[in-house]
């Protein structure tokens, strides 16, 4: 990221850290946020800090560490970025949070409500949550010792200057009634997507047919290793073409649902969905001797998961014609609608001789 962006990452047991120019997307376990921020143009010497927002439960439970301790810390939203200068005041930083947070809040709220009013719900500073000093975590405060058991050093909204020491993130804590009434979740995704976004989309999850698939695979494919040339004698690309040149009577198609992602430098699964017939397949157009024979699916192979984990199940054809579903030790018929199909990587075809 260059100096006016930043980048952070929030993984499923969320927590919460800033990243390096030079951290490998791969680096990041499955299901891990990554938020881009970009820094509006301010002078260099001003130092941002990540404001993440927080609401605290009280565990009811008996705890040894008392109530302060009992809380039980969830994050959520999006994070914010906040200017920290050396004159900044609580006041400015409260004003700079509820600035950011206008288009995820409600403005016309209902005065009137029978939930019954929580002492510790005092919004009288006029804000609808407090600032905290955190630590990098942020569970617990950034600046008082462990043994206090503190959940963050609270900021006052005032026009005295406002200490924020280095490297210390600041928590947004949520009135929880504020939180319930004003707070929209529904506008944490409303954004903009960049068109690059609907064509990633369409490269890897919109879905494709049996057909559209083998013509790729009748594609040329240059190679990327260089060839020495019989004729010229020098090394030169060349380009690699597959076809079919003659179909057996049961035809076997995996698809390739594994591949090795070079930039993210792992194995992952093509989840696409790929129609294909069950019936009145015709392979002639990617055949280079066509027989003028169709081809039926007698059986199909599905895997649910990841490459490390998984389930397999499949279906196929009895000698009465009829589908049965094979789920480890359960055989059970099923119509030839509850074929599952989006999971398939293995199919089985029969020809079927024209008469």
């Amino acid at each position: 990221m260059s100096s006016k962006g930043t980048l952070m990452s929030r993984s499923p047991s969320q927590r919460s850290c800033n990243l390096k120019d030079d951290m490998s997307l791969s680096t990041f376990p499955s299901g891990a946020r990554l938020y881009a921020l970009e820094l509006p143009e301010r002078a260099e010497e001003t130092e941002w800090r990540v404001a993440m927002h927080r609401k605290l439960q009280y565990n009811h439970e008996p705890h040894i560490l008392g109530s302060t301790a009992g809380f039980i810390v969830s994050r959520f939203g999006l994070p914010l970025i906040v200017s920290v200068d050396g004159e900044v005041t609580g006041k400015k930083l409260y004003d700079d949070v509820m600035y950011q947070m206008h288009r995820f809040m409600e403005h016309s709220v209902n005065s009137f409500s029978s939930r019954a009013h929580d002492p510790c719900e005092d919004d009288a500073s006029g804000y609808p949550f407090n600032l905290c000093l955190v630590d990098q975590n942020y569970e617990w405060c950034g600046q008082c010792p462990a043994l206090k058991f503190c959940r963050g050093c609270r900021i006052l909204p005032d026009d005295s200057k406002a200490f924020i020491p280095v490297n210390c993130p600041i928590a947004v804590d949520w009135l929880p009634i504020a939180l319930y009434l004003r707070y929209n979740h529904s506008q944490e995704q409303a954004c903009e997507d960049d068109p690059s976004v609907a064509e990633t989309w369409s490269r890897h999850f919109a879905p494709s047919s049996l057909e559209h698939c083998i013509e790729k695979f009748s594609c040329p494919e240059t190679l990327d290793a260089a060839i020495q040339c019989d004729r010229c004698e020098k090394k030169t690309t060349r380009d690699k073409v597959m076809t079919i040149w003659k179909l057996p009577k049961y035809l076997i198609i995996h698809l390739k649902r594994f591949e090795f992602l070079r930039e993210q430098g792992r194995m992952g699964k093509c989840k696409r969905t790929v129609n294909f017939p069950l019936k009145h397949f015709d392979p002639a157009p990617f055949v280079d001797k066509p027989d003028g024979n169709t081809y039926e699916c007698i059986a199909l192979a599905n895997h649910y998961g990841q490459l490390s984990c998984g389930h397999f199940i499949a279906y196929a054809k009895s000698n009465e014609d009829k589908w049965l579903m094979l789920n480890d030790c359960s055989v059970r018929e099923v119509s030839e609608e509850e074929v599952d199909k989006q999971g398939a990587y293995l199919l089985f075809y029969e020809r079927k001789d024209n008469i």
